[in-house]
């Protein structure tokens, strides 16, 4: 049993949806990230993702970054 047409429209209408509803959350936390990213490709410590990412070393170990 196949899936008709309009069934089809109402689920790509709800993914997208979805997906602009997951956009407007996100939106103002990733531009206030960008505001607050440093010249030289450091960020300050991201207690919304629980990332303390200090001058781009997750780990603060001195290794490459993992992103």
């Amino acid at each position: 049993m196949g899936m008709g047409e309009e069934e089809g429209v109402l689920l790509s209408e709800r993914g997208s949806t979805r997906a602009m509803a997951t956009a407007r959350r996100l939106a103002p936390r990733l531009a206030a990230r960008a505001a607050a990213h440093d010249r030289d490709g450091s960020f300050p410590a991201d207690d919304s993702l629980g990332i303390a990412a200090v001058g781009g070393d997750p780990d603060r170990d001195g290794s490459t970054p993992r992103w």
